[in-house]
């Protein structure tokens, strides 16, 4: 089965490149980033419930979710990543390192009792897979699911914001912008493309091609309306910047709310349930 190679996921990668670096760098792996923070809170992971993140990089969610009480497993195809998940749990009070466990595993291969898991997390992993490798992951999440589990994933870029409001709207306006900020850099037309990701960005997504893929794997969706972490509040407080502000939080009221926000948004947060 074709796979994105595993030693392309390096420390560099992860300490460099992969979202949260920064965090996982000052804090150890003992602060969540936003992103990670907002996954947890919506999946409201606690003492009772048993969780697996596929894909689990640098293992803060699990960590946190064994902080919060539960059961938490991740798993990871990267031996380098998981290296960075095991020096976090080695870091953790006794109580809490045992309910942490950290497997070298494939997303398609989940070596788990039916019905074992509360909460599965696929945090940027699904754009990762090829349609093959997708498709297998998605049938082994629902065996081992819990009838009332619940699936978090998002995913990165959205396609449809890159093919149409990136292209026609974000990227004029951008380069309007730098004009008015006295810089003389354009927009790349590719902006959200780097040299990983052109490698290991095998099968992005938007909500629509997502919600078929889970459909055709027997789970019923919910699209999760996610508030953009644009920054504004760095920004010096002369005339041009007021008036950005001010062009920002529009964008946000207008744009970032369902549902214009499945085409405006360049992220995707999606709930998983079965279809039973």
């Amino acid at each position: 089965m074709k796979k994105v190679d595993p030693k392309l996921y390096t420390k560099e990668y992860y300490l460099s490149e992969c979202s949260g670096y920064n965090e996982y760098i000052k804090y150890k792996g003992n602060i969540l980033e936003i992103r990670l923070k907002k996954a947890l809170e919506i999946a409201n992971v606690n003492k009772e419930k048993t969780v697996l993140d596929i894909g689990c990089g640098r293992g803060e969610i699990v960590v946190a979710c064994a902080k919060n009480g539960a059961k938490a497993i991740g798993i990871d195809y990267s031996k380098d990543a998981l290296e960075l998940a095991n020096d976090v749990a080695a870091q953790q009070l006794p109580e809490i390192k045992k309910n942490i466990t950290f497997i070298h595993n494939e997303a398609t291969n989940v070596p788990f009792q039916d019905k074992m898991f509360d909460v599965v997390f696929l945090l940027d992993v699904v754009e990762h897979l090829y349609p093959d490798e997708l498709d297998i992951t998605m049938r082994n999440i629902y065996r081992i699911l819990k009838d009332d589990g619940i699936m978090i994933i998002h995913t990165y870029p959205n396609t449809l914001f890159i093919k149409i409001i990136y292209k026609y709207w974000y990227r004029p306006l951008k380069i309007l912008l730098n004009i008015t900020q006295g810089r003389k850099e354009g927009c790349p037309e590719k902006e959200f493309e780097t040299d990983y990701t052109r490698i290991m960005h095998v099968n992005e997504q938007s909500f629509y091609s997502l919600k078929k893929i889970l459909i055709n794997n027997n789970f019923k969706c919910k699209y999760i309306p996610w508030p953009e972490e644009v920054g504004i509040n760095n920004l010096q407080n002369n005339l041009k910047n007021i008036i950005l502000k001010k062009l920002i939080i529009t964008y946000r009221l207008l744009f970032l709310n369902w549902p214009l926000k499945i085409i405006f948004s360049n992220h995707i947060w999606v709930k998983a349930t079965k279809n039973k």
